[in-house]
């Protein structure tokens, strides 16, 4: 999962601006949001110029069983199987959930210090569920690669 979220980070234009008219909140905890969120099941799209990707080219093993958590005071964080070092890893950050438009805009900061900010298009999201969707687009050269993952959580309990 940190690879695909890794790929989201490097790929991802959807920078976010915000002016006084956003709904942006700081999240109750009786927020259906509030919580941790286990990834049980997902679908993934992948094309290069516009040619779909074969699955055995996308690798995304440990995507199930990842567990997103959005905490007080509007903190986030992915925990994800790293299976390069045989381990769970936790990325940490911020979010704000606009109710209005069914969205989720993240940011978290890379290793290097840049950070960068990734929209949940929600689906779904109830006391037990949480689907959404997470989009990229990268272009290098001639090349341009679209990345597409809908997700379906569970609230952990």
């Amino acid at each position: 999962m940190k690879k695909v979220l890794l790929l989201l980070v490097a790929v991802s234009f959807s920078f976010v601006s915000c002016d006084k008219n956003d709904d942006n909140q700081v999240v109750a905890e009786t927020s259906p949001i509030h919580g941790k969120w286990e990834v049980k099941t997902y679908d993934v799209e992948a094309t290069v110029n516009g040619e779909p990707l074969p699955d055995e080219d996308i690798d995304l093993d440990n995507v199930v069983g990842t567990i997103f958590e959005f905490k007080s005071g509007n903190k986030f964080s992915v925990s994800s199987y790293n299976d390069e070092e045989g381990k769970w890893e936790t990325d940490e950050g911020t979010y704000v959930y606009h109710t209005a438009q069914n969205k989720v805009d993240y940011t978290m900061v890379d290793p290097d210090g840049t950070s960068y900010t990734q929209t949940m298009n929600v689906k779904l999201l109830n006391s037990t569920n949480f689907n959404f969707n997470l989009t990229s687009e990268e272009k290098e050269g001639n090349f341009v690669f679209k990345l597409s993952l809908d997700f379906n959580c569970e609230k952990v309990k």
